[in-house]
């Protein structure tokens, strides 16, 4: 088994960015892009010149939901990507071969946090559970967010006061590591454990962890900042900070004419967002799209 972290949507310009897009890309993307993932682990595994041929073995249609079988000219070597709880018969088919091995890449089925698995229920969940726990997870590079670390605490400014980004690394035969991140991309090893931890183990680690007071928390706090307190005089002299501060409570028109073009460079995309709905203006769109309408309205 094997979870790769793809680099699509927020991840495609920065793969250490943690805040997600508006307008996430399609499933069809993600699906084209861990097939060249896909194909680029298999070259290195079986050597850089070896030609990898790749199926698809979904219904088809652009409403389906799309899954391949890579593999090299002699199918020595199998690997499905994006498969469903629909293609189990095929997996179990592609695992009767003894001694091939056969990797499962991103699977798309999900059988925990819901009252019916995608396997069903009673004895075809249990048989599907069973051929499932004959996979290992030899690699895999999750995403967890637990919390709501995104919430602005309106008194301080700041996010990421609770919950927490969390990357979950497991290389077999290791354990599975549990590193905190911040937006910039800094990171922190918190714990790790020998099985997967599930969002309960996450969140009491990030708690302990910020009871240890590790520094990421620290940072992630500092770098995603709406506006920073102004009870200081030397706060009171960062223009930064008070062009922010206008932004995160919904500006006023002197306010807003008080913005530098630095100050609207200065601002991330959630705090133009705040910005432009506070005064009326549509919030979707790239941050620099966002930005230009802030222009727009402070030149008005």
């Amino acid at each position: 088994m094997v979870s790769l972290l793809l680099p699509v949507n927020e991840k495609e310009a920065d793969f250490n960015s943690t805040e997600p897009v508006d307008y996430p890309c399609s499933l069809q993307k993600e699906f084209d892009t861990a097939c060249a993932l896909t194909k680029g682990l298999l070259q290195r595994l079986l050597g850089a010149g070896t030609n990898i041929n790749a199926k698809r073995i979904d219904d088809g249609g652009v409403e389906g939901e799309p899954c391949a079988v890579l593999f090299p000219d002699d199918k020595s070597f199998l690997a499905v990507v994006f498969p469903t709880a629909d293609r189990l018969k095929q997996l179990q088919n592609y695992a009767k071969q003894e001694g091939r091995p056969l990797l499962i890449v991103n699977p798309q089925w999900r059988n925990e946090g819901q009252v019916i698995s995608d396997f069903g229920f009673g004895p075809w969940r249990k048989a599907a559970d069973d051929f499932l726990a004959t996979f290992e997870p030899s690699y895999a590079l999750k995403e967890k967010r637990i919390g709501s670390p995104g919430t602005v605490d309106a008194a301080t400014g700041t996010r990421f006061v609770s919950g927490g980004v969390i990357r979950l690394l497991r290389r077999y035969p290791g354990p599975w590591e549990a590193h905190a991140m911040a937006a910039n991309g800094s990171s922190q090893f918190l714990e790790d454990s020998q099985g997967e931890p599930n969002y309960k183990d996450l969140d009491a680690a990030i708690k302990r962890g910020r009871a240890a007071k590790l520094e990421i928390f620290t940072i992630a706090q500092q770098v995603t900042a709406v506006y920073r307190s102004t009870s200081s005089e030397e706060d009171e002299e960062d223009g930064a900070g008070s062009a922010a501060a206008a932004a995160a409570a919904g500006a006023s028109s002197e306010e807003l004419a008080g913005l530098s073009d630095a100050d609207i460079e200065a601002l991330d995309a959630a705090s133009l967002r705040r910005l432009l709905l506070g005064m009326g203006l549509p919030a979707s769109g790239k941050i620099s799209k966002l930005r230009e309408r802030v222009r727009e309205a402070r030149d008005a």
